[in-house]
Order: structure tokens, then C-alpha cells, then sequence
């Protein structure tokens, strides 16, 4: 299972260079801080979780916080 979520993280990770805002919302208080939960990485009653900076005018995706949290997100 480990091998599962580490692969589907990575693939989503790689599809933020397509479409950074797909599934995600942005943090209301951080300008280019957006935050969202993995599809498919529910384990246990708990889905990983990421935020990243997006700087636009460099077409830049950096992430910043990967997180497990207890579902509902």
C-alpha cells in the first residue's frame, strides 16, 4: 500500500505542471498559497494532503507542506 500512495503522490505531483489550480483551492489569507487533498490516497479514514506556491509570472510550482489528515478535509 505504502509503494501505492508514494507512487500516486508522485503523479500527482508531476501533474501540477499541466494544471496547477485543478482540485485545489487557495488559502484565503496567503496570495498563490493553494492547499488540496491527492485523489486516491485514502488510508486508514486519512488522505494526504499538499500545499504549494504558485508563481505565475515563472510558471513555478513549489510545494510546501505534505500533510496526512483525518477525512473530511
Amino acid at each position: 500500500m505504502l509503494d501505492h500512495l508514494r507512487w500516486t503522490v508522485l503523479k500527482w505531483i508531476m501533474s501540477r505542471h499541466a494544471d496547477p489550480y485543478q482540485g485545489v483551492r487557495r488559502d484565503s489569507e496567503c496570495d498563490n498559497l493553494w492547499f488540496g487533498h491527492i485523489p486516491d490516497t485514502l488510508h486508514d479514514g486519512q488522505v494526504i494532503c499538499c500545499s504549494y506556491w504558485i508563481e505565475e509570472r515563472t510558471h513555478t510550482v513549489r510545494c510546501n507542506l505534505f500533510a496526512t489528515l483525518s477525512t473530511p478535509v
